[in-house]
């Protein structure tokens, strides 16, 4: 547009995109992370249920979160993560701090809470096996309750659609009636 002698609008379309693309890349970021958390709270618990039956059985922490990354898939954001968790620990990194860095990462109430529960357990000398499961249990708690809150939300967003709906299909039952009147009177 510069070379066509059009400056003035090859700058406010040029300053337009920078605009939009600064306003649109971090919502675009925002919510791919919020798409991989969700995918991550839903396989969470069955993730958490396979490494506290493969601990009843008889595995260490470690057996058992190798165990889950196997089975959850190789291009699931949960697999990465525990993949990661595994990397540090293998590394030399404490247990408690490789958690504490997949919270760190996540910031997720869910992980937080099964985190906290597995270094508090280790401390009081619970068996993890029946901390995981109770972790579990309480996720899908809370999964099936976020479900019914979202559904709930959905039927009050239902209602003003409805009423247009409504409203139309009555203007067509009601139209052919009341025009020809209308008609006469005019």
């Amino acid at each position: 547009l510069w070379a066509f002698g059009w400056g003035l609008t090859a700058v406010l379309l040029g300053l337009g995109v920078a605009v939009g693309y600064g306003m649109l890349v971090p919502k675009m970021v925002r919510d791919r992370a919020k798409k991989r958390l969700t995918r991550i709270r839903t396989r969470l618990p069955f993730a958490v249920d396979l490494i506290a039956l493969t601990m009843e059985a008889g595995g260490g922490f470690q057996e058992c979160l190798r165990t889950a990354v196997q089975e959850n898939g190789k291009d699931h954001p949960l697999t990465e993560e525990f993949a990661e968790v595994l990397r540090q620990i293998s590394l030399g990194r404490p247990r408690r701090d490789a958690l504490q860095a997949l919270q760190d990462r996540l910031q997720d109430d869910d992980i937080k809470e099964m985190v906290f529960a597995i270094n508090k357990g280790e401390e009081l000398g619970t068996p993890l096996s029946a901390i995981l499961r109770d972790q579990a249990d309480q996720m899908r708690l809370k999964r099936s309750q976020r479900g019914e809150k979202a559904a709930a939300e959905a039927q009050v967003n239902i209602v003003f659609p409805g009423m247009v709906v409504m409203i139309a299909c009555l203007l067509v039952v009601i139209a052919p009636i009341v025009l020809p009147t209308v008609l006469q009177l005019f």
